[in-house]
This record gives C-alpha cells, sequence and structure tokens, in this order.
C-alpha cells in the first residue's frame, strides 16, 4: 500500500508562482493538507489518480489513433511537488477513500525549530490541537518540538531516531526523483516547441521513448522513427532542430 498513500503538493505561494522559502512552502502545504476542519482538506495529488488519469488519456488517445487507423502509446502523466505519507492506523484508514479524511497522529517535517515552529502554526491556524509535531535537523539529528528551547537528543542506534530518519529520507528519495523528472521533461519541451508539428502529445511519446534530451541529440533519423506516430518528415525535423547548435 505504502505510495499509493504518498502525495505531491504544488506550492502556489501568495502570487501563485510559488513559494519564496521552505518556511512558507511548509505552511502552505499543511494548511491545504488540514484546512476545512480537516474533514477533507486538499488532498493533493496521489500517485494512484495519476495513474488512473494516464490511463484514461491513453484510452482516449488509442481510440482517436484506432478511428486513424494507427496506434499509440501514452506515458503516465507526471504532477507536482511536495510529499506527505500518514504512518500506522491513519494509512489503513485513508487507503480506501484516496483522500486525507483522517487526521494523522504525527507530523514529521525536515528541519530544526523554524520549521517545527512553521508547521505548529499551520495546524493552530487550521484548528487542529490533537496532532503532534516534530522536526529532525539534518546536522547532529537532533528532534525538535514546539515551543521547546532545546532539541530532544536520541540515541543514534534507537529505533525512534531510525524511523524518523526514514520518514526523512524517503520524503527527500521521492520529491527529488519528482524534481528531476520536471527537469528532464522541461528540458525536452523546451527544445522541442518550436518544431511544427510536434505537440505535447509527441512530447510525451519521446520523453518516453528515449528519457532525455541528451539521448535524443544522440539519435539518428531512423531512431526517430521507431517512435510510433513519427514518420520521416517529422523525424528529420526532429533531427535538423535537436542539432541545429
Amino acid at each position: 500500500r505504502g505510495q499509493s498513500e504518498y502525495r505531491r503538493f504544488s506550492i502556489r505561494g501568495k502570487d501563485g508562482q510559488g513559494a519564496v522559502d521552505d518556511l512558507s512552502a511548509l505552511y502552505e502545504t499543511l494548511t491545504r493538507r488540514f484546512k476545512h476542519g480537516n474533514i477533507a482538506g486538499d488532498s493533493g495529488e496521489s500517485i494512484d489518480a495519476e495513474q488512473r488519469a494516464a490511463k484514461a488519456e491513453q484510452q482516449q488517445e488509442q481510440s482517436v489513433s484506432d478511428a486513424n487507423g494507427t496506434s499509440s502509446t501514452t506515458p503516465a502523466a507526471i504532477t507536482d511537488a511536495s510529499s506527505f505519507a500518514d504512518s500506522s492506523e491513519v494509512v489503513q484508514q485513508n487507503t480506501n477513500r484516496h483522500h486525507f479524511a483522517y487526521k494523522p497522529n504525527l507530523v514529521v517535517v525536515d528541519g530544526g525549530k523554524p520549521q517545527v515552529m512553521a508547521a505548529a502554526k499551520a495546524l493552530k491556524d487550521c484548528g487542529v490541537d490533537d496532532v503532534a509535531v516534530c522536526g529532525l535537523a539534518k546536522r547532529l539529528e537532533e528532534v525538535w518540538v514546539p515551543d521547546d528551547d532545546y532539541p530532544i537528543i536520541l540515541k543514534r542506534q534507537s529505533e525512534g531516531m531510525y524511523l524518523l530518519q526514514r520518514v526523512r529520507d524517503e520524503s527527500h528519495r521521492f520529491a527529488i526523483t519528482y524534481h528531476r523528472q520536471q527537469r528532464r521533461k522541461g528540458a525536452l519541451r523546451s527544445a522541442l516547441n518550436e518544431i511544427p508539428g510536434i505537440g505535447e502529445s509527441y512530447q510525451k511519446r519521446l520523453l518516453n521513448h528515449f528519457g532525455s534530451v541528451k539521448a535524443m541529440r544522440m539519435a539518428s533519423v531512423e531512431d526517430f522513427e521507431q517512435v510510433k506516430g513519427v514518420g520521416h518528415a517529422k523525424a528529420e525535423a526532429l533531427y535538423a532542430a535537436l542539432h541545429d547548435e
């Protein structure tokens, strides 16, 4: 069940352009998570939802292609940003609801006192007073809780420390993997946007087939023709655009 309960939140910021610092991003994410009395809130982007959307998109494209006498495939859609995974019994409860219908027992944030206080303020502003908050600071692996001037020091080999480290490291892995995918996707689309006839659908196929702009720059015309729906003329246009430097 694990990753089906992960969520990504696209950070909007006050001007809609994203937050300018991690405290603002943290506050926004938790506020959206716990808003409306913490009954539903903002459910974020789930991997299950992504997979369902991608499947629906692929089926729709397949239907259009079949009508034209061709076939095509579409890679899974990618969505946005920060992630939270509820734990213990709460995860079990949420599994069949596909949104945050229940409160977690604990919110763990990555950072020290400033991050913990931002998280605590977000929960307070949402009227949530029965969810514990703590933060794990990287440098000395200190555990911080709201309103305490000094951190809690857990034994390095303790089960509690191991659990907090695993939560933090998995969150990092999940977020970093996503951001790398987004950068790769953005770089590819930037290189392809000016090529006539290469729209979003073709860009998705190319990204799925080659994986990166670097791989595409090394591809031949014949390689491009291996992508479904890319004929000789489009393959030549792609090759010319990616080698016009």
